[in-house]
């Protein structure tokens, strides 16, 4: 760029060096996006090598993050303003290791924009509603949604992160991570989400889609302390109590889900067993997850140690369980 033609036009446009890079004049607002948007308009044919280059420098870890950080930036609001999926595609999936965080926080920025974030927050809904999204596009959601954005907006995020919930493993220690963090700053959002995603599932048994969701949020959730206790301060209303009761009891019905059941149930185990407050609460809600007999084999997996010896704790509750289930089929018979 030093040839005498180009150096005319550099002079022209008004741009000024400062170090390692280059100004439009900083006096008029807006300038650089209005350009940006010009190159867009005026080259159609050259969008895909345009984001691509621009991408590609974004993702280069040999570019200064704060350098990366304003190329990002600029592009999210391009592709917000001309609704240009292709632009926060890449973003997403071009920006991987150390320059990820990139890509959050562009699309958590978007998602939240007055003007045009709504059509981002759509964006992000639709990939999780695809059948098979990368597991990488979505983690990026995820932390997307127990970013900044979700504490603002947790109904919005927590739609999209109980729809990503379905794409992990049972007990993916992202996802209960995630809905822990949501769980501290935004308690009463969580308990209502995951009861209506309960209540939901239950008046839809067909939907394997929502169930599997649903499982995947509510194992999660119940597998921090955090969480825990938001579950069991619920427990008092019989009709939340009863949707509890049977997620647990899907949960343990679910053959891809019994060894993380199995995991989270035995911290129950380990932090309750000496809890004189709630013990016996623990206890009650454990009875009636496992008063079906159907259910009881899952027990054998925690009653007993490595030396043979039942747990007082697993003992207790399979007692009242089996004399819940004998008093209500008592009660049943004509």
């Amino acid at each position: 760029m030093t040839d005498a033609i180009t150096s005319s036009r550099l002079d022209a446009a008004e741009i000024t060096r400062d170090g390692d890079r280059a100004f439009h004049d900083t006096q008029k607002e807006g300038l650089p996006a209005a350009i940006l948007r010009h190159l867009w308009d005026e080259f159609p044919t050259q969008h895909e090598l345009l984001r691509k280059w621009a991408i590609g420098i974004a993702a280069d870890r040999t570019v200064p993050e704060e350098d990366a950080r304003l190329i990002t930036t600029a592009l999210w609001k391009l592709a917000a303003h001309r609704h240009d999926r292709a632009i926060l595609d890449g973003l997403a999936s071009d920006l991987k290791g150390p320059r990820r965080v990139l890509a959050v926080e562009a699309l958590a920025k978007a998602a939240g924009d007055a003007e045009f974030g709504r059509y981002v927050r759509d964006l992000l809904r639709q990939w999780m509603d695809a059948k098979n999204p990368s597991d990488d596009k979505v983690n990026l959601v995820i932390e997307i949604c127990v970013g900044p954005w979700g504490i603002q907006q947790p109904t919005l995020a927590l739609t999209r992160l109980g729809k990503a919930a379905g794409h992990k493993t049972f007990g993916s220690a992202t996802v209960v991570n995630a809905f822990r963090q949501l769980a501290l700053q935004r308690p009463d959002d969580v308990r209502k989400a995951v009861d209506q995603w309960l209540t939901d599932a239950e008046s839809r048994p067909a939907d394997k889609t929502l169930r599997r969701q649903t499982l995947g949020s509510f194992l999660a959730l119940v597998s921090s302390d955090e969480g825990t206790d938001l579950i069991l301060n619920n427990r008092r209303d019989t009709e939340a109590r009863l949707r509890i009761i049977h997620a647990w009891q899907k949960l343990l019905s679910t053959n891809d889900a019994v060894d993380a059941v199995v995991t989270q149930l035995s911290r129950w185990h380990e932090r309750f067993q000496e809890d004189p407050n709630r013990r016996e609460a623990v206890v009650d809600v454990l009875a009636d997850i496992f008063a079906p007999p159907s259910l009881r084999p899952g027990l054998d997996r925690l009653m007993v140690t490595d030396e043979a010896a039942i747990l007082p704790f697993w003992r207790e509750a399979l007692v009242l369980a089996a004399n819940r289930y004998q008093a209500s089929k008592e009660a049943s018979t004509p």
